[in-house]
């Protein structure tokens, strides 16, 4: 499975970041089986270990189904975000992906 990384600029300020995953596919597609696909993000921060700053999320979606993770981050830092289809989910999905930042 092809693995999409972004890097994303965390603005001063925010604290939590709020990924919305769609799958865009419809109920009428030849395959409407819902498919594995694994959200995982990190912030390497000065003087702590990344596992810290690390979250991994499995989403099992359906055609048309869209889900929210909300993830604690670190304002004023770089946060990376990668998306896959899990290895043995098997199918094309295509995903549209929406992130919003806010702070407590």
């Amino acid at each position: 499975a092809e693995v999409k990384r972004n890097f994303l600029s965390v603005p001063q300020g925010a604290t939590w970041m709020d990924v919305t995953v769609r799958d865009t596919r419809t109920e009428q597609d030849k395959d409407a089986s819902s498919r594995l696909t694994v959200l995982h993000t990190v912030q390497l921060l000065p003087h702590a270990a990344y596992k810290s700053n690390e979250h991994q999320r499995y989403l099992n979606l359906l055609p048309g189904q869209a889900t929210v993770t909300s993830i604690p981050v670190h304002g004023g830092t770089s946060c990376e975000l990668a998306l896959a289809r899990y290895w043995s989910a098997s199918g094309s999905t295509t995903l549209d992906v929406d992130v919003d930042f806010r702070g407590v």
